[in-house]
């Protein structure tokens, strides 16, 4: 894998993605400090900064279907497996060699339109920003290929298959360049960090007022910095402000704070 600089930062995107929402309810589940979110999928979000740990996925519950597809494993052929292979599917002999690793999916990049798009559920959801001098000091970055590139192969008896199936779930095709990703690819359901490693919270402006509240004030009891997205539509890029920010009209030019 080539080599690249770790970014001091990195960031993870989640959706509050709603099940049925009950404004009332969730008023009176605040209110109480009851801890069951059932309305919607918040307490994910309030999993990652209340317990300092980020969940990493198994290659079923990610979006690509070409994962575990960039490296070939020869040896023994169990009977029957090129049934597999001559309808499009990878035989259970080769993928469970994959299967048993986690990934934890990042990217570098907070004010990525089609990453609040696509994982924040169109700004109603948050971006929580790390830095890397610890717990995730071991991030790698994704190798993004062609349809052209040679895949490799290995023989299932080969000393460094483990770290070459590894080195395969860093790469993904080049359509998904424009995620600039990092993973940490591990056999572990979670990868641990320090209070201390979470750098901000970002909140996106769609998220209703309750859950933006919500999230303030439990990011600022642990001294958590937060923030909103701001889409300047006039400069037209995502602006990262203060949880905060009020509009002036006093005729300055508005900046981000990122």
């Amino acid at each position: 894998m080539e080599e690249f600089m770790v970014p001091e930062a990195i960031y993870k995107y989640k959706s509050i993605a709603f099940k049925k929402v009950d404004y009332t309810k969730a008023k009176k589940i605040i209110d109480s400090n009851d801890k069951d979110y059932d309305n919607s999928n918040i307490k994910y979000i309030l999993d990652i900064i209340q317990n300092h740990r980020l969940y990493c996925s198994t290659l079923e519950e990610l979006n690509d279907p070409f994962e575990a597809m960039h490296l070939s494993i020869f040896g023994d052929v169990p009977a029957g497996s090129s049934l597999y292979s001559s309808n499009g599917i990878v035989p259970p002999y080769m993928y469970e060699r994959f299967e048993k690793y986690r990934i934890l999916s990042l990217t570098d990049n907070p004010k990525s339109c089609l990453m609040w798009g696509l994982y924040a559920n169109n700004y109603c959801g948050v971006c929580i920003g790390f830095n890397t001098k610890n717990s995730l000091n071991h991030i790698k970055k994704v190798s993004y290929l062609t349809d052209q590139d040679e895949k490799p192969s290995c023989w299932v008896n080969d000393s460094l298959l483990e770290e070459k199936i590894v080195d395969a779930l860093h790469k993904k095709f080049k359509c998904w360049e424009n995620e600039s990703e990092y993973r940490i690819v591990q056999k572990e359901k979670y990868v641990q960090f320090n209070q201390e490693e979470v750098e901000c919270l970002i909140i996106g402006h769609n998220v209703p007022e309750i859950y933006k509240n919500l999230l303030t004030k439990i990011c600022e009891e642990q001294n958590i910095p937060v923030f909103i997205t701001y889409p300047n539509k006039i400069e037209r890029q995502v602006f990262i402000k203060d949880i905060h920010f009020q509009l002036t009209f006093d005729g300055r030019e508005i900046e981000s704070d990122f």
